[in-house]
């Protein structure tokens, strides 16, 4: 009786460490998981979704570049820029494409990269303005202008609005792009800054833009980063979006990517 007893409690500390064993390898599958929700927008030739609702663009290959060499799953949120910003900070969205790095995105947000250049430009109509070449030209213009809500366009254009009181109180934050095409063709603006791959595809593509201009000066030229969600990232994940950016890094596939879209 006494031996089945002592067989019987081994056996009962082995099952209990059979099940310890399996929830820490469940807990630990748990928070090293991979699975992302990435901010996406149709912005062409950035992102672009056909009627099946299949994505490409740029952005599409640079993300598929980095998390399937992290070996990790991902869906795609459709919503404007400044929505995910917003999303970014309670991890209900945990990535986003084409960010600079700024100490207040930093309090909230891991960055990656850079894995590309990106270049603004101020789009008039034709003949709407003279040809801004020059900091000292904007610094006097008079003009109705839009910039992307939640986008940053450097610490230049910053110090240009402070000098320009009159430009700085026109300004128009708007998070639609559509929007903001329609008012500059219905002369309800002067204009709207754009980034430089964005042009190109319009220009060639985008009947709207047939009357528009891109004016010389370039307003911000910088490298941009994947943005993570400090909140919706766990440590493991990070550490293999780290490691595959790394690899991705000793390869020439992000720069094959920038140099198949970007021209300007």
């Amino acid at each position: 009786m006494a031996t089945y007893m002592y067989f019987e409690g081994v056996a009962s500390k082995v099952q209990q460490y059979l099940m310890t064993l399996a929830a820490l390898m469940l807990f630990s599958s748990t928070v090293s998981a991979c699975e992302l929700k990435v901010r996406i927008q149709p912005f062409a030739p950035l992102a672009v979704v056909d009627e099946k609702g299949n994505w490409s663009g740029m952005d599409i290959e640079f993300i598929r570049a980095l998390l399937d060499t992290a070996g990790c799953s991902y869906q795609f949120v459709d919503v404007t820029f400044a929505m995910g910003i917003n999303l970014m900070k309670t991890g209900q969205v945990d990535l986003m494409l084409n960010l600079s790095q700024t100490a207040q995105r930093e309090s909230f947000m891991h960055f990656v990269g850079p894995y590309r250049r990106e270049v603004f430009k101020i789009v008039s109509r034709k003949n709407q303005m003279k040809p801004i070449s020059d900091w000292r030209a904007l610094e006097q213009l008079k003009a109705t202008l839009i910039i992307q809500r939640g986008a940053f366009l450097g610490n230049r254009l910053k110090a240009t609005l402070e000098k320009n009181s009159v430009l700085k109180q026109r300004m128009v934050e708007l998070a639609d792009n559509k929007t903001r095409i329609e008012l500059l063709n219905q002369g309800k603006v002067d204009g709207f800054f754009a980034e430089g791959t964005y042009l190109i595809e319009q220009f060639a593509n985008n009947p709207d833009f047939s009357d528009f201009q891109i004016h010389p000066l370039v307003i911000h030229s910088a490298p941009v980063y994947y943005g993570f969600s400090k909140v919706g990232m766990s440590k493991e994940a990070m550490n293999k979006i780290r490691r595959a950016f790394g690899e991705l890094a000793k390869t020439k596939r992000l720069q094959q990517i920038e140099a198949k879209y970007a021209t300007y």
